[in-house]
């Protein structure tokens, strides 16, 4: 097995100073993805939209029978103690939005402090 192989993150890491400014902006890229559509994911799940989405019709009953115990505990003390999550207040469009334009401001105040020489 090679030494790089399952140390990705370190590899790049390492390399960075190295790195093309093509890479660089692929690797931005990418990083601002994997950020953005977690915390997509994240509240399509927590919304249940995910589930509506992926099988129409279904009762909340007949959803929650296909979740693991570890999600069924997490629900229940939710129910139990009347929580609501974030993501039940705020629709999946408008937290993707939302992690959009935090990932195009960090990305803008980056390359300012890049400019300054800062």
């Amino acid at each position: 097995m090679d030494s790089a192989q399952g140390h990705g993150l370190a590899v790049v890491a390492v390399g960075w100073p190295q790195l093309h400014n093509r890479w660089r902006r692929l690797v931005y890229c990418g990083v601002a993805f994997d950020f953005a559509t977690g915390i997509a994911l994240h509240f399509a799940i927590q919304s249940q939209a995910l589930d509506h989405w992926l099988a129409p019709g279904r009762t909340a009953a007949e959803i929650a029978r296909g979740y693991n115990q570890g999600a069924l505990m997490n629900l229940g003390g939710m129910i139990e103690n009347r929580l609501l999550p974030a993501a039940g207040a705020i629709d999946p469009t408008l937290a993707l939005a939302l992690a959009l334009a935090a990932i195009i401001l960090a990305l803008c105040r980056a390359r300012s402090f890049k400019h300054r020489g800062t």
